[in-house]
């Protein structure tokens, strides 16, 4: 029997549907009821379960990861229906690594610890880079979290299933991402975290880097700002971080008068000086 997955905007509205076949495959369907050709999301759309997200306490963990199934079976098994205060939201993206992660998701990420879980295959990695990459300067905290003892391209469900997954496993896994320090590449086989005694071998490279005279460095300084966007990703209009309610104004004129979803999302910029 088909599952349907819910896609619903800030306001609790539906957006769209995800319907998942046996054997799998994947239909979206518009608010309408009328199935999407080419199973085409129109961008930008909204994460899974946001407002679960939204609602959550502002430390609560987000665990993105890839896949409603996935979310599903990580609410479950942590209980996140059973609580009013959560220590934990999961979400992802519509159609996962195919479709890619949108910067309007991560706006609604702003300021929270991020640990991303991911497919045990190179589109789940690549695809959870991605979104590291884009929570740059906008999370709180990110960090890549590799479950051990994953096989092909299997995931967290596959994990719990298959792998001898438990939760309380998974929670030490997740705490110990709380205190990982942010790298530019994941560690192969978990997190990248700072030694008790002393720097990783990355942050020793990079003090010599610092300190040799031949490498010298020039600090650039950088401000943040929202910025309006366009489907295509091309910004329009840049407002001053404090201006964001006249940021999400100026995108929904647009969005009316050029009958086109324009979005805002967080954006920084080089100070000249």
């Amino acid at each position: 029997m088909p599952i349907d997955y819910h896609y619903r905007d800030a306001n609790n509205m539906l957006r769209f549907t995800i319907r998942r076949h046996v054997p799998k495959r994947f239909d979206v369907i518009d608010a309408k009821g009328q199935i999407l050709p080419g199973n085409n999301v129109q961008a930008p759309a909204v994460l899974y379960r946001l407002p679960e997200l939204l609602a959550s306490p502002p430390d609560a963990m987000v665990i993105v990861v890839e896949g409603e199934k996935d979310v599903e079976t990580l609410r479950t098994k942590l209980g996140l229906d059973k609580t009013d205060q959560p220590r934990y939201a999961v979400t992802t993206n519509p159609c996962g690594c195919l479709h890619g992660w949108h910067p309007a998701y991560s706006a609604c990420l702003q300021d929270r610890v991020v640990v991303i879980l991911p497919d045990n295959d190179r589109p789940g990695i690549r695809h959870a880079k991605a979104v590291f990459t884009s929570l740059q300067g906008v999370a709180r905290a990110v960090s890549i979290v590799r479950l051990p003892r994953l096989k092909g391209a299997e995931d967290v469900t596959d994990w719990f299933e298959r792998r001898g997954g438990s939760v309380e496993e998974l929670e030490s896994l997740l705490q110990e991402a709380r205190t990982c320090v942010p790298a530019k590449k994941e560690a192969p086989h978990g997190v990248e975290r700072r030694r008790r005694n002393g720097r990783t071998q990355a942050e020793k490279q990079a003090h010599r880097k610092r300190r040799s005279p031949a490498n010298p460095e020039k600090k650039v300084r950088f401000k943040a700002y929202w910025g309006v966007f366009t489907p295509a990703m091309k910004r329009v209009a840049l407002y001053e971080y404090a201006d964001r309610k006249a940021a999400e104004q100026k995108a929904k004129e647009l969005s009316v008068s050029q009958k086109t979803p324009h979005f805002v999302s967080p954006v920084k910029e080089p100070i000249e000086e």
